[in-house]
């Protein structure tokens, strides 16, 4: 049952949801119908937003703060406030300046993910319709379109996230295209470094 939820809200597009649904209210009926009452917005990759440009389905993130902030949790409140704002400057200063060494134009995380999308995209054929569209044969029975145009996949993945599919960068080498202009502008190093630009401003204490 958890891998069918999972079927679910890991795929990219509303067909593959659909199958995915189908195949969980075949095998648990209220299970589906529970799961028809929560907008899938919420929950499944293939209706997520992508102006979001995000593919992350879990909650990783309140986590991880809370294993962050895990030594000033019992301190007071005003202590508690004034470690993590010590602790945020750091970290800002020290993100700022690991991107100014790097010297690359896409940011690293998403330059090693679009490099393993590449070596992927090598065992697909890719037929050009003369325009922008690309027919993508990935396997038996198994072809999505690429729109190099709009940036889009049927399989969703190019548009949810922002940076070019599997499938996308067999169409995109196919026609040998700089593929750093296909991956949008928020994972570059001068987003990154626009983002870390601020600072927070350190603070006397009290007695001054």
């Amino acid at each position: 049952m958890k891998d069918m939820f999972w079927a679910a809200a890991s795929v990219g597009n509303e067909n593959e949801w659909k199958v995915a649904m189908n195949d969980l209210e075949k095998a648990n009926k209220e299970a589906a119908e529970w799961l028809n009452r929560i907008p899938p917005t919420l929950w499944s990759r293939s209706h997520f937003r992508g102006s979001s440009k995000c593919d992350i389905l879990v909650n990783n993130l309140n986590e991880s703060f809370n294993k962050y902030i895990l030594e000033a949790r019992e301190l007071p409140i005003i202590g508690m406030l004034e470690w993590i704002r010590r602790k945020l400057m750091h970290r800002i200063q020290t993100k700022r300046s690991g991107m100014q060494k790097f010297h690359g134009q896409i940011c690293p995380n998403i330059a090693e993910k679009i490099d393993k999308n590449q070596r992927l995209s090598r065992t697909f054929v890719a037929t050009w319709d003369g325009h922008q569209k690309y027919e993508i044969d990935c396997g038996p029975r198994k072809c999505v379109v690429v729109d190099l145009h709009e940036w889009t996949c049927t399989c969703g993945y190019f548009q949810l996230t922002g940076y070019p599919c599997a499938h996308a960068c067999a169409a995109i080498g196919v026609c040998r295209l700089p593929i750093n202009d296909y991956v949008h502008a928020c994972y570059t190093r001068v987003e990154y470094l626009k983002i870390y630009a601020h600072t927070i401003t350190p603070v006397p204490s009290d007695t001054y």
